[in-house]
């Protein structure tokens, strides 16, 4: 929760409800922020981040925000790291590498920029990492994102966040698949709730099509705390299974976290149009079975 009295902070908090499609708490920190300080540059990069959502798909007034700031403030990191996600979101690798490219060598001090409105860590934010190893992935890099990925584990080594980056790219490759899986298992042996190594771990299951071991992993990670995507995930899994009525029960408990959540709401009207067009399909045999009868 951001403070009162204060903005700072206010654009990574954004970037976290952007991708958690929490949208009606962003649409309230955006006017709180404009309403609050219109002359500082973090409402706009939240107001970015607003537009881009799928409620309101404003492409053009999402990067005009980010512009306003960049151009004001030509180094500001929450202003270059919202730009690079909105690039990934529009699967323009290129120009995403370039925005966290520009975060990265901000933070090492080679970018020929005076000040910047936000100090930055001695080292870059773990964020720049990922956003660079997704942008390289999407360009097909595969050997440039892996370079990243090696770059942020010896940064970082006991970052479970690190293995799993490493973990994420060895699964491009067919052959290389169960050393992804040993790293995401690994980063879950340092920290057994990271988030980001239970999310890859599911998205790799779910290529494997091993919905089973979805439900156990996701089942056991709700034991310690509850979140609307974990709910999703877990109601996704047990629709592959074929088990409707849990996935059902799953994409209903999501929404009692966040109540718009558009993925939960997506899943319960496939569930719903699934189970209207059963019902169709049995009337249509129950008229056949009864004109053959007739």
């Amino acid at each position: 929760e951001l403070y009162p009295l204060s903005c700072e902070g206010a654009d990574t908090h954004a970037l976290i409800l952007r991708i958690r499609e929490r949208t009606s708490e962003l649409s309230r920190l955006t006017q709180d922020l404009i309403r609050k300080a219109p002359d500082r540059p973090e409402p706009w990069i939240v107001c970015s981040l607003d537009y881009s959502t799928e409620a309101k798909l404003n492409s053009k007034k999402a990067m005009e925000c980010l512009n306003r700031v960049l151009c004001l403030y030509p180094g500001h990191t929450g202003a270059l790291l919202a730009k690079g996600f909105l690039h990934l979101r529009h699967n323009d690798g290129k120009r995403a590498a370039l925005a966290y490219n520009r975060v990265k060598g901000i933070s090492s001090g080679i970018t020929g920029i005076e000040e910047e409105p936000i100090s930055m860590p001695v080292l870059p934010r773990f964020c720049v990492f990922q956003g660079l190893v997704e942008a390289f992935l999407q360009m097909h890099e595969v050997k440039r994102a892996l370079s990243v990925a090696k770059e942020a584990l010896e940064l970082m080594p006991h970052n479970p966040k690190s293995l799993t980056l490493i973990g994420i790219v060895l699964s491009q490759s067919p052959e290389m698949k169960e050393k992804a899986c040993k790293a995401f298992k690994r980063a879950l042996s340092i920290d057994k709730k990271c988030l980001d190594a239970v999310e890859a771990l599911s998205r790799f299951y779910h290529l494997e099509k091993r919905y089973d071991k979805i439900i156990e992993l996701l089942k056991e990670q709700l034991k310690h705390r509850r979140r609307d995507y974990l709910h999703i995930r877990l109601g996704d899994a047990y629709k592959m299974s074929g088990d409707l009525e849990l996935a059902l029960e799953q994409y209903h408990a999501a929404l009692v976290l966040t109540p718009d959540h558009r993925e939960a709401l997506k899943g319960i009207e496939t569930l719903e149009m699934a189970a209207k067009d059963e019902s169709m399909m049995d009337d249509v045999e129950e008229d056949v079975e009864d004109e053959l009868q007739g």
